[in-house]
């Protein structure tokens, strides 16, 4: 077996509306420049969800 390495990871899963996003991506670059991030559409929500 190999090295084991643990790292503590902090992470955030957000839904933002496409009208948000700008918004959202100039805080992100304000806040931590070298921060990853996924933005993808997504094609269904099932669930509990109510539109605003």
């Amino acid at each position: 077996m190999g090295p084991i390495l643990i790292m503590k990871i902090k992470y955030s899963i957000q839904f933002i509306t496409r009208y948000e996003l700008a918004l959202v991506k100039s805080l992100i670059k304000k806040v931590d420049p070298q921060a990853f991030v996924s933005i993808s559409e997504t094609a269904e929500v099932l669930g509990n969800f109510r539109r605003s």
